[in-house]
């Protein structure tokens, strides 16, 4: 036993194997790695009970119509337009079949959902990397890794491919999605701002307890690839995960932990705000800050002839 603790090269959480695909643990477990890019970049390790792939035979097929509005058709819009309010589906639906798309280019989509009905099943999307603002509402997010609690004004990233499901608390929820196809979120930071504008990779907040399911029974997982659903059946529950290793992981950031850049005597640009670059899009914050001494109320009359501009109020 060495006298000394160290940090492992990845975070960790459960039972694990020294290094990944070796060691007597995989003669009991099943590993599992999710990742993207071919071999390299990011990179995850799960370990579970049964095997991943122990759908059931047969009961696996394609669900015509399941999220009517996640696909809807959108047209070319011009000039200055207001979204003042999105009206709710006529009968309660869940956070993903509930979903309405808004504007959409073609890497990116920016979508809402009101959830007013609890999913009984788990939802992977394999096209895209989801971030998801909570502008009202809470619950759990439940995910391979471990849940994640979040409540009004908490991002929430959930990268592509990732089993999840959410636990809604009571009362009205309002998220904004948004699907990162090309690729997914980095912190924004630049040389002249350095890691701690607008704020810190610490204040990001993985999942740390796990929640393992030895169950039995029967288990939906229902999986979007382009605008095709598929669903399969599970005889096992999907988060039979005892240890897990990486760091492609889904996490949850704050909006009360940005940290705006100001300017004493100039108006700071929208891109001096931006908390997360995507592929072909910025998201920005602004938060409540000092009033520039010298800087206008109001930006100045602008045509961004390259970028479609939304704004919402939380």
């Amino acid at each position: 036993m060495d006298k000394f603790e160290y940090w492992s090269g990845l975070p960790e959480v459960g039972i694990v194997p020294r290094a990944p695909h070796v060691g007597p643990l995989l003669q009991h477990v099943h590993e599992q790695e999710y990742g993207r890019g071919g071999f390299a970049g990011r990179v995850s390790h799960t370990y579970h009970l049964y095997p991943p792939n122990n759908w059931l035979p047969g009961e696996t097929r394609v669900l015509e119509g399941w999220a009517p509005l996640w696909e809807s058709p959108l047209r070319p819009v011009g000039g200055a337009h207001h979204a003042l309010g999105v009206a709710r589906p006529s009968a309660p639906r869940d956070v993903y079949r509930g979903m309405a798309r808004l504007v959409a280019n073609a890497t990116v989509a920016m979508n809402v959902t009101a959830p007013a009905a609890p999913m009984d099943y788990f939802f992977e999307h394999h096209s895209a990397t989801l971030v998801i603002f909570v502008h009202e509402g809470g619950g759990t997010l439940e995910t391979l890794f471990g849940p994640i609690g979040y409540g009004r004004g908490d991002f929430l990233i959930v990268p592509k491919g990732i089993p999840h499901r959410f636990e809604c608390a009571p009362g009205p929820q309002y998220y904004w999605v948004y699907e990162s196809f090309a690729g997914d979120p980095e912190k924004s930071e630049a040389p002249t701002t350095g890691h701690f504008i607008t704020h810190s990779r610490s204040d990001y907040r993985f999942p740390r307890t796990l929640d393992t399911r030895n169950e039995a029974g029967r288990f939906e997982v229902v999986s979007k690839v382009g605008s095709v659903y598929t669903q399969r059946m599970h005889p096992t529950h999907p988060f039979d995960v005892v240890g897990w290793r990486g760091d492609y992981l889904p996490y949850r950031f704050a909006v009360e932990d940005v940290r705006p850049l100001t300017a004493d005597r100039s108006h700071v640009p929208p891109s001096a705000h931006t908390i997360f670059t995507l592929p072909g899009c910025y998201l920005c914050v602004f938060t409540v800050r000092s009033v520039e001494k010298e800087g206008m109320w109001l930006p100045f009359f602008h045509r961004n002839l390259d970028y479609y501009e939304t704004i919402g109020y939380h």
